[in-house]
């Protein structure tokens, strides 16, 4: 089931980063490093928010028991809009002190706009989750292709029209409603209702889960926000740029096989011993397509980016710094896949732990790497991945894949306490 499912994933992410790759080549001849500056700060605020959006409801959704499920789809529902309209309004708030700080008026508008997002994902935030629990990841694919292929068509037409930043803020908005109808449509729930009693365990289970999402996030953002602040907008762009054309496709085909994934190990949490069989298959497969990839951008980054991105990429330094993002995939190949496997078992907090720990250690390294400017950020950020693949394995997955498979030694908690609040 995960092979199909992830294959299907798979030729979702291969349509998708050739309409990514395609506006990439238009907007990099077209816009400035300046504007890919501004657009980078946008995009990283709006991250943050994104990722507390989710909340983590949808993956306790995917975990939870049949007998449970509509319980915990209305309280999901009900979390999804307050913490919707929270965030909206913050955005909104904060969208004007930022530019401040940057000292650059230019990005508050985009920062509000994007903020509109938080109203349309509710819509379909419940309907998503139970398309990913039946396993359906073709209806998943089809949602991904279809959205990327309009954010394209939308990127494109707006660059050439003189839209500027706006060619790549409007259609992250504009493409929303095609996700929310093909999961309308696959994953029928009307069963709308506004409940938050009993929902203290899909809470915690969220907070959880959401908690290593935005440590993730932080340590995905934190380069953009130091960069920008102390190296200057420019320097920004730059690095920018060669962060996502280096690690873009090797993120966005990582996150397809999680995805399949995670459905696939929670189908068959009933039986341990096969839940680590099939963990340890997936994990073998993920870091082989992952590391090939990975070597054939780096051998030959030096012929394919002047020819598809420019050579002013080249000139202003780019290049080796996009060898070096390129080199954090497999790595982050291990810890993605392993993170998977712990929410699977029931023990997110785990994972969250150990994140907080990591990100501070990560961010420290930032700080330090960049006194020697982007190239030593894109050392520093190699060298904390590095350190961390094999400590967070030994240390977090090790001991739970040699556990039985009673839930009590392995510190399940996740199913468990959301039936209870069904039930209650």
């Amino acid at each position: 089931m995960f092979l199909i499912g992830a294959s299907w994933l798979f030729s979702a992410q291969i349509v998708s980063r050739v309409a990514r790759l395609a506006t990439t080549l238009v907007v990099a001849r077209v816009l400035s490093p300046e504007h890919f500056g501004i657009v980078a700060i946008a995009l990283t605020v709006n991250e943050f928010a994104m990722v507390i959006s989710r909340f983590g409801t949808s993956t306790a959704l995917i975990k939870s028991d049949d007998k449970s499920l509509d319980y915990n789809c209305r309280s999901a529902w009900s979390l999804n809009w307050i913490i919707g309209i929270t965030l909206l309004v913050l955005q909104c708030i904060l969208a004007y002190p930022i530019a401040t700080l940057y000292s650059e008026p230019g990005i508050a508008a985009p920062i509000m706009a994007l903020a509109a997002v938080y109203l349309l994902l509710p819509m379909g935030a419940v309907n998503q989750a139970l398309t990913a629990r039946r396993g359906d990841m073709k209806t998943i694919a089809k949602a991904e292709v279809w959205q990327a292929i309009v954010d394209a068509f939308l990127t494109v037409s707006m660059a050439f029209a003189g839209f500027g930043i706006w060619a790549l803020i409007l259609p992250k908005i504009l493409v929303v409603p095609i996700w929310i109808y093909v999961h309308h449509k696959a994953s029928p729930w009307s069963d709308r209702k506004f409940q938050l009693k009993g929902s203290s365990a899909l809470l915690y289970f969220g907070i959880c889960v959401a908690g290593t999402e935005i440590l993730t996030v932080v340590r995905h953002s934190i380069d953009y926000i130091l960069i920008g602040f102390f190296l200057g907008i420019e320097a920004l762009g730059i690095y920018f740029f060669a962060f996502n054309a280096g690690l873009g496709i090797t993120k966005s085909l990582l996150t397809a096989m999680c995805n399949a994934l995670l459905p696939t190990l929670c189908r068959v949490s009933h039986d341990k011993d096969v839940q680590r069989r099939d963990f340890m298959r997936a994990v073998s497969l993920i870091m082989l397509l992952i590391s090939t990839w990975v070597a054939l951008q780096v051998a030959l980054a030096s012929w394919y980016v002047p020819i598809i991105f420019g050579e002013k990429w080249v000139d202003n330094g780019a290049l080796p710094i996009l060898v070096i993002i390129c080199l954090c995939g497999i790595p982050l190949a291990l810890t993605e896949t392993c993170s998977q496997y712990m929410r699977a078992r029931g023990v997110p907090n785990r994972d969250f732990y150990w994140n907080i720990a990591y990100t501070t250690v990560f961010a420290a390294s930032v700080c330090i790497g960049i006194q020697w400017g982007i190239t030593g950020v894109a050392y520093a950020i190699l060298g904390a991945s590095l350190i961390n693949m094999p400590i967070y394995y030994h240390l977090n997955v090790k001991p739970i894949l040699r556990a039985t498979s009673s839930d009590e030694e392995t510190g399940s908690y996740a199913s468990p306490q959301l039936a209870q609040a069904a039930r209650s």
